[in-house]
């Protein structure tokens, strides 16, 4: 070419990007600054791998709940008197309540829900004519 090398012409540009841009000083601001950068994004990563976490967490199927064994039923016979009728039967706090219409009058039997004894029985006479 000319009499110069590439290596003549890359110096030159070189020397001439230099003169154009020096190299900036940087200041304990901008060292600042970067760390500032840096410690704010691994905060933003860990915050997000902890959401993720947490979603995989929460949808992870429910524990199934433990099995609850019946406890053994009652085998209690209950004969109601002759020509008893049954008028209302009832639940409350643990209890069945009967009330029977019989020959004698009105009867309230009252039974244990639990084992199926008979807790109470109260007898109303009929009135006599």
């Amino acid at each position: 070419m000319s009499g110069t090398s590439d290596r003549d012409m890359n110096d030159d540009v070189a020397r001439s990007a230099a003169k154009v841009n020096p190299p900036v000083e940087r200041g304990a601001l901008h060292t600042f600054a970067v760390s500032l950068v840096v410690v704010l994004s691994t905060l933003i990563v860990i915050g997000v791998g902890l959401l993720i976490y947490g979603f995989l967490r929460r949808s992870e199927p429910a524990k199934p709940a433990p099995v609850r064994v019946a406890a053994p039923q009652a085998t209690h016979t209950f004969v109601l008197p002759g020509h008893a009728v049954i008028k209302t039967v009832s639940v409350a706090q643990n209890r069945l309540v009967l009330t029977l219409e019989t020959g004698r009058g009105e009867e309230v039997d009252i039974f244990d829900l639990k084992d199926g004894h008979l807790a109470a029985r109260i007898l109303a006479p009929a009135a006599k004519p």
